[in-house]
């Protein structure tokens, strides 16, 4: 199987309220991978505006095979903040499928879940 390498994905929240990003897989076409996108603390918070970059990281089974890349989704889970300490239930969404090339960076909007390749970051 062919390796993904040096994928970066930012997230976007748009939801209004802060966000807490609690697990990010892909999809290589058998079943849903997780990786070490998150920091030590095994979650990213995202205020409403703003984007986070996530780690770096190879994805197995979606890289390019004879030139072609395998197409992917991504699925995120994440809560959000309610009011002091509390958070809401997990809601996990999937992205639309795309084909991932080596060394590419990706944008996913939440709530919507819409992955793009941006030409710039703010």
């Amino acid at each position: 199987m062919s390796t993904a390498k040096n994928i970066r994905l930012n997230i976007r929240n748009e939801t209004g309220a802060e966000i807490k990003v609690t697990k990010v897989e892909y999809d290589d076409g058998n079943s849903w991978n997780t990786e070490s996108w998150l920091g030590l603390d095994g979650h990213q918070k995202i205020m409403p505006g703003m984007t986070a970059e996530l780690n770096k990281r190879d994805l197995g089974g979606v890289g390019p095979s004879g030139g072609i890349s395998k197409r992917t989704q991504f699925r995120l889970t994440y809560e959000t903040h309610i009011g002091g300490d509390k958070w809401t239930d997990k809601r996990s969404i999937i992205s639309n499928e795309f084909a991932i090339p080596e060394d590419s960076r990706w944008l996913m909007f939440v709530p919507s879940g819409h992955v793009t390749m941006p030409k710039v970051f703010e």
